[in-house]
């Protein structure tokens, strides 16, 4: 089950303003049923009960597709988790989102968390502040299978920002996994903005473990098809010295070129 539960860790699905992870993407974003680190932080907070110490910096869409910059890092200890997600938008919008998140265990496998996003946006030397929650939740079900459920309810509790720029439209996410054969996992996410247009979407994706140290995953999502892949960094007694994440996202639109995300991690 240990193995199980690294596998689980690899794929997401992310909310927030713009929160994404490079392992996220590469699994499809189709993931909250389990997090080992502090991505918890923008996927289910509800997983920052009982970490370890970990640290990761990650680059997304490095080719510069769709933004300017884009950057996630984060730090967690234990059951808390702090971080910031920067980016710019090509319209010239730039957001820097501090985010400072907590987990706690219930009982009977259930879990609780919640992240704190404090979002600030310059847009045409114009600077705007609001703030917004992620609540999460997780399940671990034995009846009539064995699965892991997760949920996260996120702009519920938040200020009304109707007097400023930002978005942030209330969502949800519904997302379980299934475990198909040893060293794989198979996740399922659905996922709501309650917005003028929106609609649910659908994203899966496969983990595989080729042996403790080496993963690759695939998805689908709205976003495209996707491939990831996971190296550790160091060998023998030193394997524990962090780990390269590395994915592709392929939009469905042959005429949209691919994107290339990156990331390093470090964890104890």
């Amino acid at each position: 089950m240990k193995y199980v539960y690294i596998i689980m860790a690899l794929a997401s699905l992310l909310w927030g303003i713009e929160l994404k992870s490079v392992s996220g993407l590469g699994g499809g974003n189709s993931n909250l049923a389990l997090i080992q680190n502090g991505e918890a932080l923008i996927r289910n907070p509800a997983f920052l009960n009982g970490l370890g110490l970990s640290y990761s910096r990650q680059s997304i869409d490095t080719g510069l597709k769709d933004y300017d910059k884009y950057q996630f890092e984060y730090f967690s200890y234990g059951d808390l988790g702090a971080g910031s997600v920067t980016y710019k938008e090509k319209n010239g919008d730039a957001y820097n989102i501090s985010l400072l998140g907590f987990g706690v265990p219930v009982k009977d496998g259930i879990k609780w968390g919640c992240t704190l996003e404090t979002i600030n946006l310059s847009r045409d030397d114009i600077y705007y502040q609001t703030w917004s929650t992620k609540i999460g939740i997780s399940y671990l079900a034995t009846f009539p299978t064995k699965m892991l459920l997760g949920f996260t309810l996120e702009n519920i509790i938040k200020e009304d920002s109707q007097q400023t720029a930002i978005e942030t439209a209330p969502k949800f996410a519904f997302g379980l996994g299934f475990i198909p054969m040893n060293n794989m996992l198979w996740t399922h996410s659905f996922s709501y903005k309650r917005k003028e247009g929106e609609k649910v979407n659908y994203s899966t994706g496969i983990s595989l473990m080729v042996d403790k140290d080496l993963v690759i995953m695939g998805g689908a999502s709205k976003d495209g098809y996707s491939v990831g892949l996971e190296l550790p960094l160091g060998f023998a007694k030193l394997s524990n010295l962090g780990k390269v994440s590395y994915s592709i996202v392929m939009p469905f639109d042959i005429k949209q070129e691919i994107r290339y995300n990156i990331g390093y991690s470090f964890g104890i």
